[in-house]
């Protein structure tokens, strides 16, 4: 498997737990969509990231957007978790959070992907992906995070 399979893979299990949030909210769906992804993330920014980055200065502001969009998808969730379930704008922060992710995995797959495939030979692709699994291992929340 590609590393853009397995991260569209990701994208679509968040995907599947937005749409189990909209039929029934509840603060243990958004720690799941959270728990995916945070490794996810510190998986590009570790692994496919940085080679794509170093190709043009096209493709390195792409890639500073999309750390961008990361860190702006944290800085949700810590307002979320700040949070109750019953609070007015509860489920507002939440699809506000689900518009960001929908936005940010649009722009991997269409653009992103599209530059990773002139950076990236297939092969480098699929060994990218043991690469990708690794570092999503190795990564730990913050100690706030707990």
């Amino acid at each position: 498997m590609k590393v853009t399979e397995r991260i569209k893979k990701e994208h679509e299990e968040v995907k599947e737990l937005f749409e189990k949030f909209e039929k029934r909210p509840t603060m243990k769906l958004v720690k799941q969509i959270k728990d995916i992804l945070d490794p996810h993330h510190y998986a590009e920014e570790e692994t496919v990231f940085p080679k794509v980055a170093a190709e043009t200065k096209q493709k390195a502001e792409l890639v500073r957007n999309l750390i961008a969009e990361h860190e702006a998808i944290e800085l949700l969730f810590n307002d979320i978790f700040e949070m109750k379930v019953s609070d007015d704008m509860f489920e507002s922060k939440v699809y506000v959070l689900q518009e960001v992710v929908e936005h940010h995995t649009k722009e991997e797959e269409n653009v992103f992907f599209e530059h990773a495939k002139e950076v990236y030979s297939d092969a480098e692709l699929t060994k990218a992906t043991q690469a990708f699994d690794q570092a999503k291992e190795e990564f730990s929340p913050s100690p706030d995070e707990g």
